[in-house]
């Protein structure tokens, strides 16, 4: 894929959160100009130039800001569109809908609409799409039965990107992202939170351990966007481990790593959303991604970065 990316523009929406920064490193590492946009200042993970030597134009725009992002566009020779600028806390979508909406579906729009002679669209979109399991682990053919407001929102936005491709001939691809993690990730995540209390209290409180995720190291992830990126004509692609692992096993898992006894407690109280995500990713698999860092490698570099 280094080969199909060099010497390419291409745009990151989202390019300061967690998984657009580590998109925009690994695209700048295999010789792409990166028109980079977020509403965000200039990750501190860029420091030291990372803006200067050309490979990275940052613009701070909103998504919603549409008559910009269009100016933007026509000034870049785009060949891809990475679309990952979002609201993406759930909780922070129940908590003011009005602007996961204007962010997560009219943003979209936004972009799609300011984008339209960009030759290819990514859209990332999440897993919750899914909602609680009619069977696991979960194709792309899944009934989408997500019912909160952040999936209801990924639901409308992927439907605003099949619309621009049946009506008007847009080359687009849908990524349904499971659990990525690693370095950098926000604390309010389920990995970054355990491993926090793991360092700073020496216990672990779960708020249940008996929700079931597929949680995947974040070079995986980001391989495999950029497989999708790559290589896709078009479609919508699961994009996990196929592989999950109970919230309780997760917590002792990454007791054992922290290095000392830590107790692990688990509340035993109901959540919200779907008790069980894990991704059938043969789709991605015919694309030629493979999932190359093991996930017990990627938890100890994870747990290794917060240490320090």
């Amino acid at each position: 894929m280094q080969e199909f990316y060099a010497g390419r523009t291409v745009m990151v929406t989202g390019a300061a959160g967690f998984l657009g920064s580590h998109l925009v490193e690994r695209l700048t590492a295999a010789g792409s100009r990166v028109l980079a946009v977020d509403a965000a200042p200039v990750p501190d993970a860029w420091a030291g130039g990372r803006t200067g030597d050309g490979s990275i134009r940052y613009e701070r725009l909103d998504v919603t800001e549409g008559a910009a992002l269009g100016e933007l566009v026509r000034e870049e020779p785009v060949e891809v569109l990475f679309h990952l600028a979002a609201i993406a806390s759930p909780r922070a979508c129940a908590r003011d809908f009005a602007r996961a909406f204007a962010v997560n579906v009219e943003g979209t729009h936004r972009v799609l609409d300011a984008s339209a002679e960009v030759p290819h669209f990514v859209f990332l979109s999440s897993a919750a799409v899914y909602g609680a399991p009619v069977s696991l682990p979960m194709a792309e053919d899944h009934p989408l039965r997500g019912r909160e407001p952040y999936a209801v929102t990924k639901i409308m936005g992927e439907l605003l990107v099949e619309n621009a491709v049946a009506n008007y001939g847009r080359r687009a691809s849908i990524v349904r992202n499971f659990n990525a993690f690693g370095p950098r990730q926000p604390t309010e995540y389920v990995i970054p939170s355990v491993i926090r209390q793991a360092l700073t209290t020496g216990r672990i409180e779960l708020w249940s351990g008996a929700p079931v995720r597929d949680l995947m190291f974040v070079d995986n992830t980001e391989d495999a966007i950029l497989t999708v990126g790559a290589r896709s004509r078009g479609g919508t692609y699961n994009v996990g481990s196929g592989r999950g692992v109970r919230m309780a096993e997760l917590a002792q898992l990454i007791a054992a790593k922290v290095g000392h006894d830590i107790p692990v407690q688990d509340l035993g109280k109901e959540v919200t959303g779907s008790p069980a995500l894990v991704a059938d990713v043969r789709r991605l698999q015919d694309l030629g991604w493979s999932e190359t860092v093991p996930f017990d490698v990627g938890l100890a570099r994870t747990v290794d970065w917060y240490r320090g």
